[in-house]
């Protein structure tokens, strides 16, 4: 029989602690991994590789905030229903939520090859970083569609109940990381090729793992016939919206700053993002919304954030020569 108990239990802090350990466990664990699938990169490949990667951060986080966005705000509109007892308008929502990621996924990957050439060209980086930029991320959206999948499948496993096994499949896929870069790089000579498939297939484990459990008709969320809804997608992408711009924020100060060693502008745009514009946004908007505008502060530090960095991009323009062509 379905379990459709979970979000029928009283709030206590042991229900509440059943969802967030293994969430902020599984986020910790991601954390650790990227950092190793650094380390193997700049040790088997070298700095220049490395360099690469960073600079491709912008197209790879743009995935990363779209899926980020449905899959918050998805969850959102998805568990507020399942506690208003709507199940079975929760599972069409739900469905027609993650065909609306393989649509996505499609078309990013589908524009994401003409576009990089012209991105790359663009920014006065030697051949050699270039070359390592275009094959690391013509590898990477291969796997546009599973990113998208893992990322909303690692939100709807914790709301469907199964908070644990979304833990698993991140540390599976974080392991399962590891191992294929050494074995790609170190053992077959793949270079980073062998890194953005690594990564790739990494991501995949959870996106895999996902489809058949939703698949299960036993599952308290599964798949089912889906509705279009259009107020369902325009609310998941609001409530998503302040998750996608810390994932592009992140994307710009990793790229023209951090990967261009440009320290103090990369510790300004991050120290304001997560504490000033934060800080005065607490301030400032519960003063003149009331209750409301404590939920507005992230949104609108984040897009604050966001400027902030756009107008960064654009100052050192001209220091980076990322606006030149090199042909």
């Amino acid at each position: 029989m379905e379990n459709q108990n979970v979000y029928q239990k009283p709030v206590t802090l042991k229900n509440i602690l059943k969802f967030a350990v293994p969430t902020i466990a599984m986020s910790v664990f991601m954390s650790f991994y990227t950092m190793v699938d650094g380390l193997f990169v700049s040790n088997l490949i070298g700095t220049n590789a490395l360099s690469a990667i960073n600079l491709t951060a912008p197209v790879i986080q743009l995935v990363t905030a779209i899926s980020t966005m449905l899959a918050t705000g998805g969850s959102a509109v998805i568990m507020k229903k399942m506690g208003e007892q709507k199940n079975e308008e929760a599972k069409e929502d739900f469905t027609f939520l993650i065909l609306v990621n393989v649509l996505a996924g499609l078309v990013m990957c589908g524009l994401g090859y003409p576009v990089m050439h012209c991105v790359f060209a663009g920014m006065n980086l030697s051949a050699e970083v270039a070359g390592y930029c275009v094959e690391y991320l013509s590898r990477y959206l291969m796997f546009t569609v599973s990113i998208l999948l893992m990322n909303n499948f690692t939100l709807y496993m914790i709301a469907g109940g199964k908070a644990s096994l979304s833990f698993i499949c991140s540390a599976a896929g974080g392991v399962l990381n590891i191992v294929l870069d050494y074995i790609l790089i170190a053992v077959c000579d793949m270079g980073i090729s062998g890194a953005a498939v690594a990564t790739g297939l990494g991501y995949s484990v959870t996106a895999v793992v996902g489809l058949f459990v939703f698949s299960r008709k036993k599952s308290l969320l599964h798949f089912k016939k889906p509705v279009f809804r259009f107020k369902v997608l325009v609310n998941a992408s609001a409530n998503g919206c302040s998750e996608m711009a810390t994932a592009l924020v992140t994307g710009v100060i990793t790229m023209m700053f951090t990967a261009l060693s440009n320290g103090i502008v990369s510790d300004v745009l991050a120290f304001s993002r997560s504490f000033v514009f934060m800080l005065v946004m607490m301030l400032a908007l519960p003063a003149i919304f009331g209750v409301n505008g404590i939920w507005l502060a992230t949104p609108a530090a984040e897009l604050m954030a966001l400027a902030l960095s756009a107008m960064m991009f654009r100052k050192y323009k001209k220091r980076y020569g990322y606006g030149r062509s090199t042909g």
